[in-house]
């Protein structure tokens, strides 16, 4: 009686191991299904966050050689520069 009462007990631990697994087997499918989707806009958003951060950065850099530039000219107007 023990015995079979072990089995069943393997048993249904199997049966639930299975489960489990075909359950994150078909999540992953589904993952697999919409990353296949969604990919190429995915793409396409991450090379348009490049695009503008690199035109920022650049921006910041004819910024702020203007700013120092518009200051040296101010200074020589002054006469505080030669």
């Amino acid at each position: 009686m023990e015995l079979q009462s072990a089995k069943i007990d393997l048993l249904v631990k199997d049966l639930e191991k299975n489960r489990e697994e075909q359950v994150v087997k078909e999540q992953l499918e589904k993952m697999e299904k919409c990353l296949q989707e969604y990919e190429p806009e995915i793409m396409e958003r991450k090379t348009q966050t490049f695009t503008r951060d690199k035109l920022n950065y650049q921006y910041g850099i004819v910024y702020t050689f203007a700013k120092r530039f518009d200051n040296l000219v101010g200074e020589r107007e002054n006469g505080t520069i030669d």
